[in-house]
């Protein structure tokens, strides 16, 4: 019986941490980092702020995981394209699923995504540990473009192209 009871608690747990996430997220797309603040998502899921406390102890806990929950998706989809055999088709199956989720987004099938241009705002340690999750998604999405028929890419060709789907998408 206590294995079913920590079970559902850890579940119960999850439910809201994301409601929380569900709700910060167009906060901190529409305000920034400055503008989140745990109060406000608190009142965005009728919470008490030391409620939100209790999943995230800093505002900058609450943004850095939306935002990671955002790199996170974004590094799914990336490799979900790679899965297509030319450079052409993982680009098509990228912005294909990108666009997918904002269309899931908008009628609330699935959270938003994050503005990840805020990443900068955050203070350290979080800063850090969002700034390497996008490094790894940027390299994720940069290998689209791996591929013997672009070998004449350089290395930094290919990140200006990605840095260049990257800003269409976001």
């Amino acid at each position: 019986m206590a294995r079913t009871s920590a079970v559902k608690a850890t579940d119960r747990y999850e439910r809201k941490r994301e409601a929380i996430l569900d709700a910060a997220t167009p906060i901190l797309n529409r305000l920034g980092v400055k503008g989140l603040t745990l109060g406000v998502a608190a009142a965005a899921v009728d919470l008490s702020t030391t409620s939100v406390t209790y999943y995230f102890r800093r505002k900058d806990d609450l943004a850095a995981a939306c935002m990671l929950r955002g790199v996170e998706a974004m590094q799914a989809m990336a490799e979900a394209a790679l899965q297509a055999p030319t450079p052409e088709e993982r680009l098509h199956r990228l912005l294909g699923l990108y666009l997918e989720r904002m269309r899931q987004a908008a009628v609330r099938e699935a959270p938003p995504l994050p503005l990840l241009s805020e990443i900068r705002a955050l203070n350290q340690p979080q800063r850090s540990e969002v700034g390497d999750a996008f490094g790894r998604m940027f390299r994720k999405v940069r290998a689209v473009f791996d591929d013997p028929a672009l070998g004449f890419l350089t290395r930094g060709r290919k990140t200006a192209r990605t840095h260049m789907v990257l800003e269409q998408l976001f």
